[in-house]
């Protein structure tokens, strides 16, 4: 790690932990889906409900966060969006009625998001020297989070047992909440040394960076990128299911993807020193949309593992990479410049597991699957167009 002291290693290490819990999370709907489909005998537009409001709820929270981000307690903020994963999750493992789940799915999105927000803000504001190390690694624990977790919530539920979905839920309840009560005492100590010196936020105009042109260009790229990694989220395991492939192996090629995701966060902090990260987005974007076709595509188990793992590297640094833009762009509003990554993946999170859930109904899950990489292309070319309009803005990105 970059050179800190203890007090303030273990406060990073806590933020880290943070994170996992968040991927843990961010990977139940899609590797408990089968299950909690027929738990509840729902349809697969019902399943993906959940992800939608799930996402409403991050879109509420995003827009207080880019709106009044600078003004509240970052610190704070954090502690109360892992108090509230944690409560949420739990509630879920009890197994309630579909819309009390509808209802815990919202005030999860509204919790997760703050976390997702508040980690990366913090970073970049208090730890702005060395944000291109912690930034990336943050990301890279992610990754490690999404990788482990469908293996491993896979492996203590039943198949057989539809209600069995809901051990996860309580594991990952369990886990949230430990990580907050570490975090609350930790943040407490180390809250006037991480605030003393770092960059004044601006505060005034609150709604400023709703006005700007590029706010809505970075985030149309954004959208449509996080279309195609909440629609693998939500539906890959099903996807690769009802294509003739076992229940755990389904649920290990979001194992696969997470990998390859992991492998290339570990070279995010290298590439970031070399590559701008406008080149990076859209240069990895292009192959990793098209690995992901291959795998959709191949007949051959062992190659579509391979695809998998390599479409997952390629779009692994585009979130992080989406954050530096923002905040090039917003130098003194880094909660709302986040924001705008946040709002991507909500707002993709909408869209995309909802929409591919009601078409997969009537004409199966590969077409709905190629289409998330047609618009995930479609970023690509958004991100390029804005590289060159932003040239200027984006040289110290």
């Amino acid at each position: 790690m970059v050179s800190l002291d203890a007090k303030l290693k273990k406060f990073v290490s806590l933020l880290f932990l943070a994170f996992i819990c968040y991927a843990f999370f961010n990977v139940l709907l899609g590797s408990q889906a089968p299950l909690m489909m027929r738990f509840y005998n729902i349809t697969e537009a019902q399943q993906g409900f959940f992800t939608t409001i799930l996402s409403v709820g991050g879109i509420a929270s995003a827009v207080i966060c880019a709106l009044y981000g600078e003004s509240f307690g970052k610190l704070k903020a954090l502690g109360g969006g892992l108090a509230l994963l944690a409560l949420t999750t739990v509630l879920i493992s009890l197994a309630p009625p579909y819309y009390v789940v509808v209802i815990c799915a919202l005030f999860a999105g509204i919790a997760y998001t703050f976390i997702d927000i508040m980690v990366n803000s913090t970073i970049t504001q208090y730890f702005s020297s060395d944000s291109k190390t912690l930034l990336p690694m943050a990301h890279m624990i992610y990754g490690v989070g999404a990788m482990i977790a469908p293996y491993l919530l896979t492996t203590i539920v039943d198949p057989q047992a539809a209600r069995s979905f809901t051990l996860p839920y309580l594991l990952v309840g369990i886990m949230t909440a430990a990580v907050f009560v570490l975090y609350s005492l930790s943040a407490r100590r180390v809250s006037a040394i991480v605030q003393a010196g770092a960059p004044q936020a601006e505060k005034s105009r609150p709604t400023e960076v709703f006005r700007t042109g590029r706010f809505w260009v970075v985030l149309a790229s954004g959208v449509l990128f996080c279309c195609f990694t909440t629609g693998i989220v939500a539906w890959f395991p099903t996807y690769f299911n009802q294509k003739g492939f076992s229940l755990e192996m389904s649920g290990l090629m979001l194992t696969f993807f997470f990998a390859g995701n992991l492998a290339m966060r570990f070279l995010g902090p290298y590439l970031f020193s070399k590559l701008r990260p406008q080149r990076i987005f859209v240069l990895f974007s292009i192959l990793s949309i098209v690995f992901m076709v291959l795998a959709l595509y191949s007949n051959s188990i062992a190659l579509t593992v391979v695809f998998t793992v390599l479409s997952g590297a390629f779009q692994a640094l585009n979130m992080p990479a989406l954050i530096f833009i923002g905040c090039a762009l917003f130098p003194t509003r880094h909660a709302s410049a986040t924001s705008i990554a946040i709002f991507s993946y909500n707002i993709g999170g909408i869209i995309a597991p909802f929409l591919l859930g009601a078409l997969a109904r009537n004409i199966g899950f590969q077409i709905p699957m190629v289409l998330s990489c047609g618009l995930f292309a479609a970023g690509v070319v958004v991100m390029g167009a804005l590289s060159v309009r932003y040239r200027k803005e984006l040289e110290n990105a």
